[in-house]
């Protein structure tokens, strides 16, 4: 049987990267509900996803669609007839329903009796013409967990160009209120004829756009290793890394530098502020971060070194502000923050974190009276600070810094250095579960119970496909310390 390659591409306004995996997913699930439902043969070969573009791939893609026979259940057969033998109002339904008469039907036995079938012969079909016919309603029938609406239309991002070919031609339709069209589109809207299916993301790269998602990957870790000499280096985490080939569609690598007084804030905070709000990389040597950072553009620029001055301009106003925040947050003592989380919603109109960092105090004490009894009191003191750094400036503007903001508040105000890097290490590791000794594993154990009864007493219990409130991931927090924590035999009956 004659095949063809089968292409799908949507130009779309601008995506996030979590949109895109979506779309990815359910325009690939629409083609392939098509081809199940119209018996159209073909096989999947690749998905793409950028800021711009979703596109699906599918090879060996049947150009006829074979003779089909159908037979459909209808109702029982002793309903189906009136005592003339003539057909009921339930039977004449039946019929009108799929446009058949009296001709077509077979009473047949099935194991809860005889019923009428319907006996449909779909003679051969062009698979080009099926798919021209029906690929605008598989598309705009896609369900999103968010969509956004232009005119009649809804889909992620507004649709601006619709790119559907079979073998080397392209279709004609009409989707999202707009014809299909003869080609891609490059960034600024620019046509890029695409030769074939097979050929896309050969045409797509000879105008600087990389269609696959890993690809991008691969080129922006190429690069990143070709920016940074030993002894400089950077160490991306994977969120960000798979981030930046998300948002641009033929990353580019340009490194940028910033004042160096800013290297007397704490570390983790200037690279929280680079990857939080600006998706820059910080860059390191074997002392530590250094005054440099890479940051990622999308495709080949001319005025670079405009390009640059603006990203260090928009980088030293983030550190401006993060220094503002700490120099603020440094005037106080952590512990005099407690009373501020009064002031702070828990669950809603249920409680307050004040309310909840009570209880964490008290189950806390009662633990620790069990497996630590020696160090009751200094579980009790981290208890207490367990949640101050919440209502301070620099972990409202990033919230992946509590824990930490509250260790480094504690190195500043203590006298004895070595034992505060004790204690404050303690409290960071009750919120990041990293290093657990007997303080804060029983600490951030009562953190987690605690907010695991608190929700599940308000019936609020994660569904298997929704968990807004984040309870599985402290019911495997609490199973880690129960777990993995030296010192502490931990055992469910007590707890």
């Amino acid at each position: 049987m004659k095949s063809a390659d089968f292409l799908v591409e949507l130009w779309v306004e601008d995506m996030p990267v979590a949109v895109q995996l979506e779309a990815e997913f359910k325009l690939k699930e629409a083609v392939e509900n098509l081809f199940e439902r119209e018996k159209i043969s073909g096989k999947f070969k690749k998905a793409f996803s950028t800021p711009r573009r979703l596109a699906v791939l599918f090879e060996n893609v049947s150009r006829d669609i074979e003779e089909q026979k159908t037979a459909i259940k209808g109702p029982p057969d002793k309903i189906s007839f009136d005592s003339e033998g003539k057909p009921s109002k339930v039977l004449e339904g039946f019929l009108s329903k799929y446009s058949a008469d009296c001709a077509d039907i077979r009473v047949r036995e099935t194991d809860k009796g005889n019923y009428v079938f319907l006996e449909k012969t779909v003679p051969p079909r062009s698979s080009e013409q099926v798919i021209r016919e029906n690929i605008a309603l598989a598309l705009e029938g896609i369900k999103f967990s968010k969509t956004m609406r232009w005119g009649a239309h809804s889909f992620p991002r507004p649709v601006r160009n619709i790119l559907v070919m079979f073998g080397k031609k392209a279709l004609k339709l009409d989707c999202f209120g707009i014809p299909g069209s003869k080609t891609s589109r490059a960034f600024m809207g620019e046509n890029i004829k695409i030769e074939s299916p097979a050929l896309y993301e050969k045409n797509l790269k000879s105008s600087r756009i990389l269609a696959d998602r890993k690809t991008r990957r691969d080129f922006f870790e190429e690069q990143l290793k070709d920016a940074l000499k030993a002894p400089l280096y950077s160490n991306p985490s994977a969120e960000l890394t798979e981030e930046t080939a998300g948002i641009c569609e033929y990353p580019r690598v340009l490194t940028g530098s910033f004042d160096e007084k800013f290297l007397e804030l704490p570390h983790e905070f200037l690279k929280v502020t680079l990857e939080f709000h600006q998706k820059c990389f910080a860059v390191y040597d074997k002392k530590g971060m250094v005054n440099q950072f890479i940051f990622v553009v999308d495709g080949v620029s001319d005025n670079a070194r405009e390009v640059r001055d603006n990203y260090e301009r928009c980088v030293t106003a983030r550190f401006e502000d993060t220094k503002f925040f700490w120099e603020n947050d440094r005037k106080k003592k952590l512990v005099e923050y407690y009373d501020d989380l009064k002031h702070v919603n828990y669950m809603g109109k249920f409680s307050t974190l004040y309310e909840k960092a009570e209880r964490i105090i008290r189950d806390s004490g009662e633990l620790a009276k069990i497996y630590c009894p020696n160090e009751t009191g200094e579980v009790r003191k981290t208890a207490k600070l367990l949640y101050c750094d919440i209502v301070t400036q620099t972990v409202g503007e990033f919230p992946g810094l509590h824990g930490m903001a509250g260790q480094y508040l504690l190195w500043g105000e203590a006298e004895d250095p070595v034992r505060a890097r004790e204690e404050s290490s303690s409290l960071r590791d009750a919120v990041t579960l990293e290093g657990l000794n007997n303080v804060s594993a029983v600490c951030g154990l009562a953190e987690r119970l605690n907010t695991l009864k608190s929700f599940f007493f308000a019936g609020m219990i994660p569904s298997t496909s929704k968990d807004p409130y984040g309870l599985r991931r402290a019911a495997d927090g609490a199973v880690s310390m129960l777990a993995e924590t030296e010192g502490a035999d931990f055992k469910l009956p007590e707890i």
